[in-house]
């Protein structure tokens, strides 16, 4: 019963929230302030909650696919790679929006094998090998990145919020289609991984039991990644690459959920929160709008460092 109640707190002070957010210095008797709440606000808080879902959806999966609290989409450097191939489709195609999705997939794709292959070449533990071989990558494809921006003579502006995360890019009657496709997407996969929540149940105890119980280890894994790396290269084709959300929610829902079943729908739940609340605090904290992904980085770095201390503490 107070976990119940407890839900329906957190659910009833999101919605509150999502209120301050939509009619935060607005005026309800301005038609044109009106106008502005439902062409820009209102888009970009469903990019948000998407956004913030996504990511969150996607971390959950991949901590549990490499047993590795660290791993995400950033610290993987596949977002790196997906935001790669936005900006290759910027300087090639000109930056059509289905262009972007496609080579951002492929780049994401590309990136992910890559991190596996150099956390290989490293000795160690695999668990920081695997983050440090995706962060080299993240700085080696956004170094590419801000050299392809200079080439085109981008805005460097843009190509900041690009790098760091921004949820203003968007025009909800330019791209309608495009949200539905994302939010339909994010649908389908939640579905998916909560169909096979006991399968990733299984595989957060390893292959060995995994296979031991009649299950395709290595199908499911790269079954389930590669819907993960679909939904992070869609979301950076959107947004830019935003950081922290993926590690730091799921993390913090596993402290009291274990089971994928209730794991799952949590974190998706908290990220597209988290990342709203970073939203309006980047939007409105100071005089001019901050990247998002500037709010999730000075949030996420302290607690990436408690998750390394646990985990090196956790190994001694």
């Amino acid at each position: 019963m107070k976990r119940f109640l407890y839900r329906v707190f957190v659910l009833l002070i999101f919605i509150l929230f999502i209120y301050v957010y939509l009619t935060f210095k607005i005026e309800m008797s301005s038609s044109s302030q009106i106008q502005i709440l439902l062409n820009i606000r209102l888009p970009r808080l469903i990019l948000a909650i998407l956004t913030g879902a996504g990511l969150s959806l996607s971390g959950a999966v991949m901590q549990t696919l490499f047993r590795n609290p660290l791993a995400d989409s950033y610290m993987l450097g596949i977002s790196g790679g997906a935001l790669f191939g936005v900006m290759l489709s910027k300087f090639i195609f000109g930056g059509n929006l289905i262009i972007n999705v496609i080579l951002s997939f492929v780049f994401s794709v590309l990136s992910f094998f890559l991190s596996l292959i150099l956390s290989k070449s490293i000795k160690g533990d695999k668990r920081f090998t695997l983050v440090l071989s995706g962060l080299m990558l993240n700085i080696i494809f956004s170094s590419v990145v801000i050299v392809m921006s200079m080439l085109m003579r981008a805005d460097a502006k843009d190509m900041f919020y690009m790098l760091m995360g921004s949820l203003n890019i968007i025009i909800l009657k330019r791209f309608i289609f495009f949200y539905i496709i994302l939010a339909l997407l994010l649908i389908f996969s939640f579905l998916f991984f909560f169909i096979k929540s006991k399968e990733l149940d299984l595989l957060a105890f390893g292959d060995e039991i995994a296979i031991s119980s009649g299950l395709e280890a290595k199908k499911s894994f790269y079954t389930m990644m590669l819907f993960s790396v679909l939904i992070v290269s869609i979301l950076v084709s959107f947004s830019g690459i935003i950081g922290f959300i993926g590690v730091l929610i799921p993390n913090m829902v596993r402290i009291s959920k274990q089971k994928h079943i209730k794991l799952l729908p949590e974190s998706i739940f908290y990220g597209a929160f988290a990342l709203t609340l970073s939203d309006f605090i980047a939007k409105n904290s100071m005089a001019f709008e901050m990247p998002v992904g500037v709010v999730t980085s000075i949030v996420g770095v302290p607690f990436l460092f408690i998750i390394l201390s646990r985990s090196f503490n956790a190994k001694s």
